[in-house]
């Protein structure tokens, strides 16, 4: 209860009187950043209360003097709920008792906290409706807290109401208490402790040997304040600290041996005279407190003097040792030996309950921790996705939970274990995905479970009832694997497709089965003239030399070329339709796309009519003012990917990836890149990516644009990687972005597996257009020295780049989805939020390993790929009408072929626009989810896949 211990409840106070949100704004006022609970080990707690009691009274408008008689008041009401409330109550019969009483004891309390400066009030000139309060204090206005704890004792404990009126004043600082009259109705006659004594004793006079018993702390002063008797155990505590150069005399001054607290009240007659009773505290030189009160007395030879009876204030046994006291020198009257000793008592027995105490609560801790552990975290994986994801890994986690929970494990769990991990090929898979996929789109929609299914499922089984109504029970002659009529199947389609194209066919079935190819390098080339400045920026190195341009063009052509020159169709089993994508067909094909180009390019394509050289120029220039006013908007979530094709004269990825570089200052960098290099090989891949209705230049600066987004405003990048580190997970990110559809055909990877391409044979079959993407690419890049952009970066670095780029890219294979996000929930369970709202366990820096970065790179780049999912409606829809036709392209071509035409890809009947709702469901939502749950910075991509996928659902 001491006054600088108040300034703990004063949060208190404020929060219940004008609210938490105030309390904040008034620590802010203050200059207080921390709790006010910290003070209580600080010095001068009183003038960080009176800092706070200021910015509250300009917060809140409230004056000074009200607002502490409301703190006051409220320090009562916390006096009673800390256990204080009996000792008040027993303080005094009345309100003047009470006042006398709290004098002494907030005497007492105030020697507990040195820190505080000490109030100084007492009671005088009593009368049944009246006392003078004595005040003084160096903290101005600070009266007014008392003033509300008088008036709140008066009126809850003695049923009378007080008013206080002003009778001096110490405006001028001198020191001088003030005087105040507290004025109340007549109480109780007061005893002023008058009683009844005989006439035989008042000649008594105690013998000198009994007083010094009676009294061992005690000291008579004369009228010049001089020690004239001083009890046995203060003269020796006195004399064991004297010093040569302050011995102890009897005849000294006491002010040379003890000072005077409080403070206010000087050495002087008549001033002690006057506080006759009062409680006061004298204090040795060393330090020891002695606790007791003057009176009124006669010396031995007539003079009037001054008795001071005392006890030494002490709290423990230490503190007897350090004032060199003992129990002995304490009368056994005297309860201060007593005190002390409980004191002793009680703090030993602190102690141990303390460290019980703390033993018990480090155990609950480490329990709850697992506790929450276990069923905040792991259990509600399971939650997170509006898609039953279960796969036999996430069972078998399960499992381990329970039975390190101690939960009772029911056998049929085990049993269900048992058989997906027997009947999956994949633990990472998801057990009965056909089932589910009904389930999610519902049985009306069996072509749009069956499209999803061939998307999502790398076993290549058929499941019952996804079949559609194009597929016969017959099918399986139309792949290639089924022998000779496969073969003749895909050469009579081969000849109708060369036929059509030659005689200039409109037919688009014949279109689209001719664009599925990819032309050479060099055939889409244009010959390059340019001379001088152009010539090095080309990295010919020398205009004449037409061998080392020879050389370059041929390995680019050779990274170009599909590898073609892998397998011929003497070495294939079969030849069929990659036949047609190889040779002639090629050839065919760019006339096909010239011929499309020349009569007008749809938005996003454009006639290629710049050399490499002229493009690397383009690059190296300034931005045009419409260039940069687009990619003043790369830092917004949503962005238009069509306006950057637009404004750059087809060429947004470089240009793009050129700025996204040069900002986040890869270029130079660490790795010294060279920007010519840079950017000649940034155009060499944009070169390579065909016109495309989806998959073009233009897709991959938006999965470009998505990933920068998210690796910087999302903080995946500052949240994954330490500080000085980032360069590499920056770079494989963007590297991976801007080749991840590279030479793309229009096509997925089942029409390459069915048709026996060259790339499905080259890679068995196993994501053949991502190796195709990444093998390409980083062929064009040791094609040439003038496209090694990366050559200063260390071997060592560099191979961990290259793995993190290529598990990155083929990670975009959809049939990959659920193996990723199932590892995903997996290992990155632990940094994922409780709960909704609520942030994850560390909301800074992940303490991440290797492969969990480079996990979080490759969903990155899978969130990403799904980008135009969070774009606005308007942008949004055209690139799901641009899928669509690509989509379409493709089932005109597998009927050209005289193939079943895989689901949603017939022309003449609903396409992808039709499984928008489910695919959200089943792919983009539990991804997002999952993504978010981990980088909460990236929800509101997360929230912008959400409106487009409620966007589908109404219109379904």
């Amino acid at each position: 209860m001491v006054l600088g211990e108040m300034m703990c409840f004063f949060g208190e106070f404020v929060e219940q009187i004008y609210g938490g949100f105030a309390w904040k704004a008034i620590k802010d006022k203050a200059g207080m950043d921390r709790d006010v609970a910290f003070a209580l080990g600080c010095t001068s707690n009183d003038s960080l209360i009176a800092q706070l009691a200021d910015a509250t009274c300009a917060y809140t408008h409230t004056s000074h003097d009200e607002l502490m008689r409301k703190f006051g008041q409220h320090f009562v009401r916390v006096a009673e709920c800390e256990g204080y409330g009996e000792l008040l109550m027993s303080l005094g019969r009345n309100l003047t008792e009470f006042l006398v009483s709290l004098s002494s004891l907030h005497l007492n309390m105030a020697m507990a906290a040195q820190s505080g400066i000490m109030l100084d009030f007492y009671v005088r000139n009593v009368t049944p409706m009246s006392l003078e309060l004595h005040y003084f204090s160096k903290r101005p206005g600070f009266k007014n807290m008392l003033f509300g704890i008088i008036e709140k004792v008066a009126t809850e404990y003695f049923k009378v109401d007080v008013s206080f009126r002003l009778l001096h004043g110490c405006e001028d600082g001198s020191g001088t208490p003030e005087v105040w009259q507290a004025i109340f109705p007549q109480q109780d006659a007061i005893d002023q402790g008058v009683v009844s004594v005989p006439e035989w004793s008042k000649a008594y006079v105690p013998e000198p040997q009994l007083l010094q018993k009676l009294f061992p702390f005690h000291a008579l002063l004369d009228r010049d304040l001089r020690i004239v008797q001083c009890g046995a155990s203060l003269q020796r505590v006195l004399t064991s600290h004297a010093t040569a150069e302050m011995p102890f005399n009897l005849v000294d001054h006491v002010s040379c041996h003890l000072s005077l607290t409080p403070p206010t009240t000087p050495w002087d007659w008549q001033h002690l005279k006057d506080a006759d009773g009062d409680a006061v505290v004298l204090v040795t030189k060393e330090g020891l407190d002695l606790k007791g009160a003057f009176h009124c007395t006669t010396l031995p030879n007539g003079d009037a003097g001054l008795l001071f009876v005392c006890s030494p204030v002490v709290s423990s046994l230490a503190e007897f040792r350090k004032y060199s006291l003992y129990m002995s020198d304490i009368a056994s009257h005297d309860l201060c030996g007593d005190l002390t000793a409980m004191a002793e008592r009680f703090h030993i027995e602190a102690e141990n309950i303390a460290a019980v105490e703390k033993q018990q609560a480090d155990a609950d801790a480490h329990s709850q921790r697992l506790q929450h552990n276990l069923k905040m975290v792991l259990s509600e994986r399971a939650g997170r996705a509006c898609f039953d994801t279960s796969t036999p890994a996430a069972m078998a986690i399960k499992l381990c939970d329970m039975l390190l929970s101690n939960q009772q494990v029911d056998m049929s769990c085990v049993l269900r274990l048992r058989d997906a991990v027997t009947h999956s090929a994949d633990m990472h898979r998801p057990t009965d995905l056909a089932g589910q996929l009904r389930g999610a789109v519902g049985d009306d929609n069996k072509d749009v479970a069956a499209s999803l299914m061939n998307m999502l499922n790398s076993g290549g089984a058929k499941f019952q009832g996804m079949e559609t109504d194009d597929t016969d029970a017959e099918s399986d002659e139309h792949y290639v694997y089924s022998g000779m009529r496969s073969r003749r199947v895909s050469a009579c389609s081969s000849s109708v497709v060369q036929n059509s194209v030659a005689a200039g066919s409109d037919n688009s079935a014949l279109k689209s089965a001719a664009a599925v190819h990819t032309p050479t390098y060099s055939e889409r080339r244009p010959t390059d003239g340019a001379a001088g400045v152009a010539d090095v920026l080309a990295g010919a190195g020398k205009p004449s030399a037409p061998r080392d341009a020879a050389r370059r063009s041929s390995l680019v052509e050779l990274a170009m070329t599909s590898h073609t020159s892998s397998i011929s169709d003497e070495q294939s089993p079969t030849g069929g339709l990659g036949g047609v994508l190889n040779g002639m067909e090629q050839r065919l094909a760019v006339r096909q796309r010239a011929s499309k180009m020349s009569s007008g390019a749809p938005r996003g394509s454009h006639p290629a009519t710049k050399s490499l050289s002229e493009k690397v120029l383009v690059l190296m220039r300034p931005p045009s003012d419409p260039v940069l006013r687009v990619l003043e908007k790369i830092d917004n979530w949503q962005f238009d990917s069509f306006e950057l094709d637009a404004v750059t004269n087809g060429q947004p990825l470089s240009t793009l990836a050129f700025t996204i570089m040069k900002r986040l200052r890869l270029v130079p960098g660490r790795y010294r890149i060279s920007e010519v290099r840079l950017a000649r090989f940034l155009c060499a891949i944009e070169e390579g990516y065909l016109d495309n209705p989806y998959h073009s230049r233009v897709h991959a600066a938006d999965v470009l644009r998505s990933v920068y987004v998210i690796l910087t405003r999302g903080q995946v990048a500052r949240r994954c990687w330490t500080k000085g580190h980032e360069d590499q997970g920056l770079l494989s990110a963007i590297l991976a972005a801007v080749v991840h559809d590279f030479a793309h055909r229009g096509v997925n990877n089942d029409f390459l597996v069915k048709t026996a391409d060259s790339l499905a044979m080259l890679y068995n079959d196993q994501s053949p257009m991502e190796h195709h993407h990444l093998s390409a690419s980083f062929r064009i890049m040791a094609s040439d020295d003038s496209f090694a952009f990366l050559q200063h970066v260390p071997s060592k670095m560099m191979m961990t780049l290259r793995k993190q780029v290529i598990d990155a890219v083929l990670g975009t294979d959809m049939k990959q989805h659920f193996n990723m996000l199932s590892m995903f929930n997996t290992k990155m369970g632990e940094f994922m939020c409780s709960g909704a709202g609520q942030p994850p366990v560390n909301w800074s820096a992940l303490d991440l390993d290797d492969e969990q970065r480079s996990l979080v790179l490759q969903v990155t780049l899978k969130v990403a790929d799904l980008g135009h999912l969070t774009s606005s409606r308007a942008v949004h829809r055209e690139w799901v009408r641009r899928l669509q036709e690509e989509m379409f392209r493709q089932g005109d071509a597998e009927r050209a072929a005289n193939l079943p035409v895989s689901p949603l890809m017939d022309r003449s009947k609903d396409g992808i626009t039709k499984s928008q709702p489910g695919f959200f469901k089943v792919v983009v939502m539990p991804l997002f989810t999952a993504f978010k749950n981990v980088f909460p910075q990236c929800t509101p991509l997360h929230e912008a896949a959400q409106a487009n996928m409620q966007m589908w659902q109404a219109e379904s």
